[in-house]
């Protein structure tokens, strides 16, 4: 159950439909995520994206998923890892959710480029 709430959770990080406010409910006071380049990232930077996206100013990548895996890991917290193929490119990602009173919460997001076998 969780893994299928997880991912409908992740897709909606990746590209929110409502509000600002709405998107920061998803997430921790602080959060931030380290992107598949390896720079780091607060709800700023990301809801600046969204926007761009929004306007048609960056392409809104495809989004596929495979070896999706839910782990929990202690005190309502759970760790959603997947490989994610956004046709010109693919990465292993991992985010650190959890479950309160109010609904899934992502603590912190990674991406990284896969470049060999996985």
């Amino acid at each position: 159950m969780q893994l299928a709430e997880l991912l409908e959770c992740e897709r909606l990080l990746h590209a929110p439909e409502g509000t600002r406010a709405d998107f920061e409910r998803g997430v921790a006071p602080g959060y931030w995520e380290v992107g598949a380049s390896g720079g780091r990232y607060d709800v700023d930077v990301i809801w600046g994206v969204v926007q761009r996206r929004r306007r048609g100013e960056l392409p809104t990548p495809q989004w596929a998923t495979a070896q999706e895996e839910c782990r929990p890991i202690g005190d309502g917290y759970w760790l959603l890892t997947y490989l994610l193929d956004q046709g010109s490119r693919l990465t292993r990602r991992v985010t650190l959710w959890q479950r309160t009173a109010a609904g899934w919460v992502a603590s912190y997001h990674q991406g990284t480029v896969v470049t060999g076998q996985f």
